[in-house]
């Protein structure tokens, strides 16, 4: 399967955490022999390659319009690699989202209550308060043209995304053990 992943991060070494889990996602890819484009969107050149051995995409957007309008650089690179799945964490409609959402199997990974988070962050500032203008009116839109999502808890599958019986799969977030030593059992309980 050819898997392209946008992958939207304004500033990839503050989230380390997130960027860990999308990294640990498309190894995961790879590892079942899917071909992953990942395809990242930010303001800030990580300086270093994300990926490590594999290819990937990187689109930086410095201005307010590159925000609005990056799917414009992001499009052709979806028709030329064809994928059979394009896979987003939650994005804002932007232009050309329905597009794409119309012309390939859209998956859309939804990791919060978005809205609700939103609701409390409009009073920090006016544009939280635009944003979550935005969303709440555009957000239904969008999961309505979704082939499908991927959300990390049920409650977010109960309270945002039951309505529209679409597929849906519960992955919560997770760590790869993988990385970590299997610890030797001990009886012991020491003093410190």
């Amino acid at each position: 399967m050819r898997i392209a992943y946008i992958i939207y991060m304004i500033y990839p070494n503050k989230a380390q955490g997130v960027l860990k889990k999308i990294l640990n996602q498309i190894e995961a890819w790879n590892n079942l022999n899917h071909e992953v484009l990942p395809i990242f969107i930010s303001e800030y050149d990580p300086g270093f390659n994300p990926v490590s051995s594999h290819e990937y995409v990187f689109i930086k957007v410095k201005t307010k319009r590159d925000k609005f309008f990056y799917l414009k650089k992001v499009y052709p690179l979806l028709q030329e690699f064809s994928p059979d799945i394009v896979y987003s964490r939650h994005i804002n409609i932007v232009p050309l989202l329905f597009k794409v959402a119309r012309k390939f199997n859209y998956v859309i990974e939804i990791n919060s209550l978005v809205l609700n988070e939103l609701k409390i962050a409009r009073k920090w500032s006016f544009s939280y308060l635009i944003n979550y203008i935005w969303v709440k009116l555009t957000r239904l839109i969008i999961y309505n043209f979704a082939s499908g999502f991927v959300a990390v808890s049920n409650e977010i599958v109960n309270k945002d995304i039951f309505k529209f019986k679409k597929p849906t799969i519960v992955i919560p977030n997770s760590i790869n053990l993988d990385q970590f030593p299997i610890l030797k059992k001990s009886n012991r309980i020491e003093d410190k």
